[in-house]
């Protein structure tokens, strides 16, 4: 696999890790949207669609929690009316839960902003109240209740730790409490921020990945060369990819040329035969003269082969110089 595909595999992957955290982060939000955010962690709610009010159905499902205030209160349940003609006060809510406008639709949201129960006929309390009693979070909210004999106060929260039997049962106020503190969104924004840092890091060092070598900015080549032959068998042979070619037969690179090329360039290695010259470059015009000397020909033309990774220019071939700076 190229040195690009592996990089973009791995910035695909660490993208795809972000957006996860980051949804992980927000799912409760993301679960109910803007309009119900208030209720989240703190209530259940019931969503009741019809025609209208005086929809049959709907006056039918009222009438099933009338006269049932405490029942409801315990269970820390709301209700939500909407109606299909009515103006786009709750057209969210229609678009995300009844979207295809039934007559008549009944939902149950739990705590956690999901959905419980979901019916296009009429629903008994039973039936409700019997579902909710058998989730996890409202048998704790019962076994809080039953345990309140047991009270044990913490001073960092200042909420109740319930005890139940031999062991240690967390209130579900206290659990509300904690999604709902500072700590929580302290943690959150802590995650998200080493997020950044690590995407940060990772495109930062795309270039150390260049000098590793997988991946080559630009290779200047001459054909039927014999050195240039040996830099294309080792290029092949370690599977080392080439942004940008340039053949000396289309375009001869003069000093006044070869400038250009080397902005950014912070040092440069030049092969010849055995010989290996090492320049660390502070500023072109300064070291114009022992630039020219290591990088032209007698012709005055850049040498081939002459290749750029990252800041480094490489001229001539040096298997040894290719292993340490290509190959690492």
């Amino acid at each position: 696999m190229s040195y690009r595909s592996n990089k973009t595999k791995k910035l695909f992957l660490l993208i795809t890790f972000i957006f996860s955290s980051f949804f992980l982060l927000n799912n409760e939000k993301l679960a109910i949207g803007n309009t119900l955010n208030k209720y989240l962690w703190k209530n259940r709610i019931v969503l009741i669609f019809s025609k209208n009010h005086n929809d049959s159905l709907f006056l039918k499902q009222k009438r099933q929690f009338s006269n049932l205030k405490s029942e409801i209160a315990e269970r820390d349940l709301i209700f939500i009316h909407v109606f299909n003609n009515s103006n786009s006060k709750n057209k969210f809510l229609k678009n995300k839960y009844n979207s295809e406008y039934s007559d008549f639709k009944i939902l149950l949201l739990g705590k956690d902003g999901g959905i419980k129960l979901e019916s296009f006929e009429l629903i008994t309390h039973e039936k409700i109240f019997s579902l909710i009693d058998s989730m996890p979070m409202r048998q704790m909210e019962m076994m809080n209740w039953k345990n309140r004999s047991q009270p044990l106060k913490t001073k960092d929260i200042g909420m109740k730790i319930l005890i139940s039997g031999s062991s240690g049962l967390v209130g579900t106020k206290l659990v509300h409490k904690l999604i709902k503190s500072n700590w929580i969104r302290t943690i959150s924004w802590t995650v998200r921020a080493a997020t950044c840092f690590v995407l940060i890091w990772f495109l930062s060092n795309t270039n150390k990945g260049e000098k590793m070598g997988k991946h080559i900015k630009w290779y200047y080549h001459r054909n039927g060369w014999n050195t240039c032959d040996k830099t294309q068998e080792f290029l092949a042979k370690n599977k080392i990819d080439v942004k940008e070619m340039v053949l000396s037969t289309k375009q001869k690179i003069k000093m006044s040329d070869a400038e250009n090329i080397l902005k950014g360039i912070k040092e440069v290695y030049s092969s010849r035969g055995k010989k290996v010259t090492h320049l660390k470059i502070e500023t072109i015009k300064k070291q114009k003269n022992e630039i020219e000397k290591i990088i032209l020909g007698p012709t005055g033309n850049l040498r081939a082969p002459s290749i750029i990774v990252g800041p480094t220019l490489i001229v001539g071939f040096n298997e040894e110089t290719y292993n340490s700076i290509l190959v690492g």
